[in-house]
């Protein structure tokens, strides 16, 4: 997190008083904004409710100073969701068990297309 930074996951613009926000910079159009704001509510419950402090904001550019970050595949993100322990607290745990089941569902169904593209370039290989 940070003020004003761009680079960063939650972005804190500066201004005016009565216009500040919290602005989450990962999720793209096709995230389900009930489970997105749900889950973000959840991981503010959590950090509240236990007291714990945050990080110290980070200044310039984050890329290339935070080593830890979100995961970059679908596969790391089912692994990440296997691993979790506070979100299906707050979700529900039939939910989450439900919702992983669904996502890796889908993983698989994705990996078994072959695009155009693919189909294209081990063709020429023949």
């Amino acid at each position: 997190w940070g003020t004003n930074n761009r680079t960063l996951a939650l972005r804190i613009p500066t201004g005016a008083e009565d216009s500040r926000r919290v602005e989450h910079r990962v999720a793209g159009a096709d995230a389900n904004p009930y489970l997105l704001l749900a889950a973000l509510l959840g991981g503010m419950h959590y950090g509240i409710t236990r007291q714990l402090e945050p990080a110290p904001p980070v200044t310039g550019n984050a890329y290339q100073q935070v080593e830890a970050g979100l995961p970059v595949s679908w596969q790391d993100a089912l692994t990440a969701m296997d691993q979790a322990t506070i979100l299906p607290e707050y979700l529900g745990v039939d939910f989450w068990r439900v919702y992983r089941a669904n996502k890796r569902h889908e993983w698989q169904l994705f990996n078994q297309h072959v695009s155009p593209l693919e189909h294209s370039w081990y063709m020429s290989a023949l």
